[in-house]
């Protein structure tokens, strides 16, 4: 069960408490087929609402793009770790997992959120990160009861034809500002549950 809404009146007091614990990195890099890599050209990553610098954010281009398709590709092999090893049921724990993991820290990503957007504290939390478990829960429910369809072609010669889905292959998404974690696991959560991998962009406020 989820705490109460934070009231506006408690929030600076909260900003104070996570301020001290939490520990952000000065340069956040990028994430690419389980590794962390950094590029040299930056941008800053400023708080809308006060102006402050959160952090550095490694700038990707052309090279960065280049090796998250490679690294995609690798892992949609016949005989890649993901595609042999995570059945629809791993996935659909997965994903379950993942969205109790976002419960539990409710706090801390709605904090990250908030400086990150610059919107109350109060809203991040109920509603980007609220709604970024749910949309793990949501698909992960989703894929456990997922279905094919069945036509009938009503001719003298009686055929019946079977619609099912597949997934295309690697996809790029992209993901706004304002809503980054919401709006991203609206397309995360279905593309890993399908076995589709992703190529994450994010577009700045410029």
């Amino acid at each position: 069960m989820l705490a109460k809404p934070f009231l506006l009146s408690k929030s600076s007091m909260f900003v104070k408490k996570m301020s001290a614990i939490s520990t952000f990195s000065t340069l956040l890099s990028h994430w690419i087929g389980g590794e962390e890599v950094t590029s040299s050209n930056t941008i800053d990553n400023i708080n809308p609402a006060t102006g402050e610098l959160i952090s550095k954010i490694s700038r990707g281009g052309e090279v960065e793009v280049n090796r998250c398709v490679e690294k995609a590709l690798d892992s949609l092999k016949p005989n890649s770790d993901w595609t042999q090893n995570f059945s629809i049921l791993q996935r659909t724990k997965l994903l379950n997992r993942i969205s109790r993991l976002i419960t539990e820290r409710i706090d801390e990503f709605a904090y990250a959120e908030s400086i990150d957007t610059g919107k109350p504290l109060s809203l991040a939390k109920n509603l980007d990160i609220n709604r970024s478990a749910e949309n793990f829960r949501f698909f992960a429910s989703a894929l456990e009861n997922r279905s094919s369809s069945l036509f009938i072609n009503d001719t003298p010669s009686l055929g019946y034809h079977m619609a099912t889905s597949s997934p295309v292959g690697v996809c790029g998404l992209i993901s706004p500002w304002n809503l980054p974690l919401y709006l991203l696991t609206w397309k995360i959560a279905p593309a890993l549950g399908l076995s589709k991998n992703q190529i994450i962009f994010y577009i700045s406020l410029c």
